[in-house]
């Protein structure tokens, strides 16, 4: 894309995020421990990275640079004869209905996962810098 529309891309999301983080006040209200909330959100974000780390791991050491960015483009079936050795060879032949389904479970699963993990990221930061601060003072 252009360089307008990945910045259009990136304030949408920005905008998104913000709104999400919003609910904060309420997630935190409704603990058992509120003071709690900082340490659950390092958590939650410190096992979340660990998790897309592991994906994102497994996925170079299975085809290295050498694949598609998106798995899912991958996931096609049809392709002409030596395929392989094409420039691009994950880009040859008609996507599966199993491609599709992956990208629908996918796009959903974002939906719902990002309106939890923005709140943890930003909280678990808050916290780790305000430790920091508390620690050694603001960085000069």
């Amino acid at each position: 894309g252009s360089l307008a529309s990945d910045v259009a891309s990136i304030a949408s999301y920005a905008m998104f995020c913000f709104a999400v983080v919003v609910t904060v006040p309420s997630v935190q209200s409704t603990m058992q421990e509120p003071k709690q909330l900082g340490s659950a959100s390092t958590r939650a974000y410190l096992l979340s990275s660990i998790v897309f780390l592991s994906i994102m791991g497994l996925q170079y050491a299975g085809s290295g640079n050498l694949g598609p960015e998106n798995i899912i483009e991958g996931m096609r079936s049809e392709r002409p004869s030596g395929w392989w050795a094409m420039a691009r060879p994950w880009e040859t032949g008609t996507s599966t209905m199993v491609s599709k389904l992956f990208a629908i479970v996918v796009t959903s699963n974002l939906l719902l996962i990002d309106a939890t993990y923005v709140p943890c990221a930003v909280i678990a930061l808050e916290t780790i810098a305000g430790e920091a601060v508390e620690q050694g003072g603001w960085p000069a």
